[in-house]
């Protein structure tokens, strides 16, 4: 163990345990107050922890219904246990505040200003797709409809970047006989609820978390659009249902991944130059594959098999230049001329098997981007057989050979029929 190891950890300032036994409210401070509502959130400490207070205005002050609402919404949340919920703890008289709901404090931001802030990427836009829908879920299970979704009233943690579903001011539950009038939000309210046919139920909360999603941008635009059917029956059942669609799109799109990675590290291991410099599948640099135009069937591209490949580049396998028989690397043309070359030679093996058609328009995209992903494969084991020692001048090396083939088979592509496209 080495001297670090042993060294003592602990603090390394005196110890500010001022407010830890203390019963009392301190460090009161305002956070937020509704314009058109009728409560104010506050930050406070007690017992050394920070809460939330959720408080009337202070013109409200002895109102009975405020304070009905007010003791409505606690009753609501405060069974609800959901690490994608903020936890009500209690509710409690406050000196200066009349009654207030305490909630867990969150570190972080509201949905409205984190996407003011930050564009998430398509992966934390379905994960937070998909703790929202999650949350909905359980709050459903409870009987219990939110009623007024929409980004400010949900919070992205600062750490762990974990959704927190806020604010049950206008929710409701089965169990409630009172404050049954329609409620929510402009712009993100339920058609049915605006019409006057629904005062809000489970199925108006899973329109507003269409809307909501669909602000997500990168979020499933199918996903959204369904939830958003003007018609209540067309859209998903349940918030449940919606979760299995978008961790349904998110299984498709890993196992996308994962298949591309597979064929990289596949065409990888096919061309990787063996011990003693022979390679598997190479082609030796040929000046008239580099300068000859191949013809082709069919534009569309299609994922062929490395030995698909090779028996249509048979002829020029067998071949061995003095260049490969010597162990010399190729200079940069001549890696970017072999790239060109072996562009022009897979693209005329895929169209062919594309000529046959058969294909949906789905199948041919895909085709299409594996070919892009086998080029680069290609193009990739073609500079690793060039043996440049420096990291730099391999990776440039690499994107330009990797631009000249790209550019080979666009023209060529370009300068066929437009009825073959």
């Amino acid at each position: 163990m080495s001297n670090m190891d042993e060294a003592q950890s602990g603090f390394f300032d005196s110890l500010d345990d001022s407010g830890v036994g203390d019963a009392a409210w301190s460090h009161v401070e305002a956070v937020h107050t509704s314009a058109c509502g009728m409560t104010r959130v506050l930050k406070a400490r007690r017992y050394g922890r920070v809460f939330a207070l959720k408080c009337l205005k202070a013109e409200l002050a002895g109102d009975v219904t405020a304070a009905a609402l007010l003791r409505k919404e606690f009753d609501l949340a405060f069974d609800l246990r959901h690490p994608n919920i903020a936890a009500t703890l209690d509710f409690v008289e406050v000196p200066g505040l009349g009654r207030c709901i305490v909630m867990e404090w969150i570190d972080g931001a509201t949905l409205s200003d984190y996407l003011r802030e930050h564009r998430p990427g398509r992966q934390e836009a379905r994960s937070i797709a998909i703790q929202l829908a999650d949350a909905l879920d359980y709050l459903h299970s409870h009987r219990v409809v939110h009623r007024d979704l929409k980004p400010s009233n949900v919070m992205i943690t600062t750490m762990g970047k974990q959704v927190k579903l806020l604010d049950f001011g206008l929710s409701d539950a089965t169990d409630y006989a009172v404050f049954k009038q329609a409620a929510g939000t402009p712009g993100y309210v339920a058609p049915e609820v605006l019409a006057g046919e629904s005062n809000g139920d489970a199925l108006s909360d899973i329109y507003s978390l269409g809307v909501l999603l669909r602000e997500l941008h990168a979020a499933p635009a199918r996903v959204a659009r369904r939830c958003m059917a003007t018609k209540p029956q067309a859209r998903y059942q349940s918030a449940a249902e919606v979760r299995q669609a978008l961790t349904a799109r998110s299984h498709r799109w890993l196992w996308a991944t994962v298949v591309a990675l597979a064929a990289v590290a596949f065409f990888a291991f096919m061309w990787w130059p063996r011990p003693g410099g022979q390679e598997m599948s190479s082609v030796p640099l040929d000046s008239a594959a580099s300068v000859t135009s191949v013809p082709a069937t069919d534009t569309t591209v299609h994922v062929s098999t490395p030995a698909e490949v090779k028996k249509e580049t048979a002829s020029a396998d067998d071949v061995k230049t003095t260049k490969e028989e010597n162990q010399t690397p190729y200079t940069e043309q001549e890696v970017i001329n072999l790239s060109i070359a072996r562009a022009k030679e897979m693209l005329s093996v895929y169209q062919k098997e594309m000529s046959a058609g058969g294909l949906s328009d789905i199948e041919k995209a895909k085709a299409s981007r594996q070919f892009s992903v086998n080029l680069e494969a290609e193009v990739h084991s073609i500079v690793a057989a060039a043996r440049v020692s420096d990291a730099n001048q391999r990776k440039e090396l690499e994107e330009k050979a990797l631009t000249a083939a790209r550019a080979a088979v666009k023209t060529i592509m370009n300068t066929q029929p437009t009825a073959t496209k």
